[in-house]
């Protein structure tokens, strides 16, 4: 099994901040998540942070963010500087 130099804590992280910031892009609160997504804020904010969460979770919230279909948004290209995440 290859070892591709990330935590897992550093990619859930990473992940996480790439929520946050599509959902303040979208100018919606945590509160309006929650609604949204029928998780609870704390969960939300978890995510955010970079705590563990589930694929379910993170299903419910592309599909309130719209960007379900776009969920490469949330990794990084060759010419991002982000593309170092799973080396």
């Amino acid at each position: 099994m290859a070892n591709y130099g990330k935590t897992d804590n550093y990619i859930i992280q990473e992940l996480g901040g790439r929520i946050k910031s599509l959902r303040k892009e979208k100018g919606l609160s945590q509160t309006a998540l929650m609604e949204l997504t029928g998780l609870n804020r704390i969960s939300i904010s978890k995510m955010e942070n970079g705590e563990n969460f589930t694929i379910h979770s993170l299903i419910k919230v592309m599909r309130a963010l719209n960007c379900l279909d776009d969920i490469d948004l949330l990794f990084a290209k060759k010419d991002d500087d982000l593309h170092k995440l799973f080396e």
